[in-house]
């Protein structure tokens, strides 16, 4: 299964590191509707970089 290694930025340049199997796109929304623990405070952020691997393992 596709996973992803992203990097978000909030709008104070704090950097969040994430992987997850979802499309981008759909866990970048989730952050800033504040469905993301980690995140919720640090809305808006904004997607600064993105990177496709062929499973979770490749990706860690």
């Amino acid at each position: 299964m596709k996973c992803f290694v992203y990097i978000l930025k909030s709008q104070k340049v704090k950097y969040y590191i994430g992987i997850t199997e979802l499309y981008s796109q759909e866990r970048l929304v989730r952050h800033n509707n504040g469905d993301m623990r980690l995140t919720k405070f640090r809305c808006p952020l904004i997607l600064v970089y993105i990177e496709e691997h062929d499973n979770m393992l490749s990706a860690r």
